[in-house]
């Protein structure tokens, strides 16, 4: 990811929903769930392998397409796994595609500084 990326995702992860939280997250869904229809929930580490897995397959479009079409997607636990350049890129598309258009809450139990 080139420098100008890495700051636009900054930028972009600044204005989005992060949320520094205790192990009982599901309690959170669970209640989003019940307002909105169409939730999604995902570990972070999950969600890069299946992106990872689908842009070997030549299929990472159709992937954040799928990540798209819901109203709210949870991503759980961003920080816990270092992830590469290429993951970063891959989640960044998928941020991007995602960003004024429909919510994603992002947690993490790391601190910010790291």
């Amino acid at each position: 990811m080139n420098e100008g990326m890495e700051t636009e995702l900054k930028n972009k992860l600044k204005e989005m929903i992060i949320l520094k939280i205790k192990p009982n997250f599901a309690a959170l869904g669970i209640e989003a769930a019940k307002k909105i229809n169409s939730v999604y929930f995902i570990s972070c580490n999950d969600l890069i392998t299946n992106l990872s897995n689908e842009f070997k397959e030549n299929r990472l479009e159709s992937k954040i397409k799928f990540y798209c079409k819901y109203k709210l997607l949870i991503i759980d636990e961003i920080g816990y796994l270092p992830i590469t350049k290429d993951e970063a890129n891959m989640f960044f598309q998928l941020i991007a595609k995602r960003y004024e258009n429909k919510p994603t809450i992002i947690t993490t139990n790391q601190l910010f500084s790291k």
